[in-house]
């Protein structure tokens, strides 16, 4: 199976390649959200996926398992966007969160 890192690359404009393009470099069947990005010290990272650890992957996007404060029972992390408003809320650089991607357990059966 390909780790998906021969084709990784950081792209343009704070976009970020699709889920598959990751392969196993991030993990599989936990919800997560993907920021573009390298300072694993943001804020907005740091608070918001508080009490889960901030990982980097080839030095340009950010992930962390999304706390269950922010899933809601029934609900796809997907389409939850508490995370998301947390991010704004503590100084991501872009008032739009249309890059960031999430990705829920069940994106994957």
């Amino acid at each position: 199976m390909s780790t998906g890192s021969a084709t990784l690359e950081c792209l343009p404009n704070g976009e970020i390649p699709l889920k598959s393009a990751f392969g196993d470099l991030i993990p599989h069947g936990i919800p997560l959200i993907i920021v573009p990005g390298n300072d694993t010290e943001a804020r907005y990272m740091t608070e918001c996926c508080e009490p889960n650890e901030v990982n980097l992957v080839i030095d340009c996007y950010m992930w962390c398992k999304i706390p269950d404060r922010y899933i809601k029972d029934g609900e796809s992390p997907a389409f939850n966007t508490d995370m998301q408003q947390c991010i704004l809320d503590n100084g991501y650089p872009v008032n739009d969160t249309s890059n960031l991607q999430t990705r829920s357990a069940k994106d994957e059966e």
